[in-house]
């Protein structure tokens, strides 16, 4: 289920990437955004989203995220 899940996640992310200009031109520019990243840095915005989507789709396809979970918060959740 992870990699299925994974798997869809990249593909949401490569289309983040491939129809950003559509995507910015349905929703405006985000003004969080043009204000912290400069002027017409929504687009870059988005692709510094799917950039971080893709590893963390990556990270879950190869259970890689379970295992850092683990040792992150390992010490705080007891079974």
């Amino acid at each position: 289920m992870h990699f299925i899940f994974g798997l869809l996640g990249v593909g949401v992310c490569y289309l983040l990437i491939r129809y950003k200009r559509t995507i910015i031109g349905f929703t405006g520019p985000w003004g969080w955004a043009e204000k912290y990243l400069g002027g017409g840095r929504s687009e870059t915005a988005l692709v510094l989203i799917a950039i971080i989507g893709f590893f963390f789709s990556i990270t879950t396809m190869t259970g890689l995220l379970d295992d850092i979970m683990k040792s992150l918060l390992g010490s705080f959740i007891q079974k």
